[in-house]
């Protein structure tokens, strides 16, 4: 089993997506839903220890120009490269040009670097927290979501009386383990399943469609089952400000079929119903695959 990282630096974990999805585009990877995040390819483990080191405080001494320590080089390749994008953001052109000039020192150089960079450009504005704001959070309490109505985002489908729910969390890898898990839960035939959150790296629209969407879709496809899924947000979606999280849910991807259990709340809860056996959903993302 391969170790899938993650970092709970929001601008890092940003910049891990950008470089999975370059990659998984750049080595046609698209039709997985592991979509890069299990490459091995030497970039995306340079990126690893790169994020790892930055985490970690730990210093990133800059090899020798002409090193023949492949992965050393693209490590600090990769710290550049998110330095410059930085560097960017900021409208420092004077960094940026010192930082370009450096990186082309490198013979390990990579045009997939500048695809990351830019990617990484690109993301960065969908990430609010730059801008001093919050998270979107739809409340059923807020003026841009419930309103103060307690019926905000209720599912009228119940549970049966005696149910089963099987209870998962960060699956939102794509990968086969992932995968193994879901299976495992369909086991044991739930009424419906509820997923704890955490799309990895950062829960952008890619890793959303690829890594979520596509791995339950897929996986429900192949095991013949058709069962009840519901999602609420984990702090990795939140690294893109729920965004892409709030754009799938309104998208009614995960709801092939009728759009009633559709709702726009980013909870969820169960709770008694007026039957007194029975219980109501609150759900974030949900349908019946």
């Amino acid at each position: 089993m391969k170790r899938i990282p993650h970092f709970e630096v929001p601008h890092l974990a940003l910049w891990m997506s950008s470089v999975a999805e370059v990659l998984s585009r750049e080595t046609r990877q698209t039709d997985t839903t592991a979509a890069g995040i299990d490459s091995g390819h030497p970039i995306l483990r340079a990126a690893d220890r790169y994020c790892q080191a930055m985490e970690a405080n730990a210093p990133l001494p800059a090899p020798p120009v002409d090193s023949n320590d492949e992965e050393a080089v693209l490590t600090y390749l990769s710290y550049l490269h998110h330095k410059r994008a930085h560097a960017r953001i900021a409208d420092n052109a004077g960094i940026e040009a010192a930082i370009e000039k450096q990186t082309a020192e490198y013979k390990f150089g990579n045009p997939m670097w500048q695809l990351m960079f830019m990617e990484y450009f690109k993301y960065y504005w969908q990430y609010p927290f730059h801008k001093g704001g919050a998270p979107k959070y739809r409340s059923w309490q807020a003026e841009d979501g419930g309103k103060g109505n307690l019926q905000y985002g209720v599912v009228k489908w119940r549970l049966p009386a005696r149910c089963r729910v099987a209870i998962l969390g960060d699956i939102g890898t794509g990968t086969d383990e992932a995968a193994a898990v879901l299976v495992a839960a369909l086991k044991f035939k739930p009424d419906a399943i509820l997923h704890l959150g955490d799309v990895y790296f950062s829960g952008t629209t890619f890793e959303m469609k690829h890594r979520l969407v596509g791995l339950v879709r897929q996986t429900m496809k192949s095991e013949n089952e058709r069962v009840p899924f519901f999602t609420v947000p984990g702090n990795h979606e939140y690294f893109t400000g729920a965004i892409p999280y709030l754009h799938t849910l309104d998208s009614n991807e995960l709801i092939p079929s009728p759009a009633k259990s559709r709702r726009p709340a980013t909870f969820a809860c169960a709770r008694p119903t007026t039957a007194g056996s029975s219980w109501a959903w609150i759900p974030a993302i949900t349908g019946t695959i």
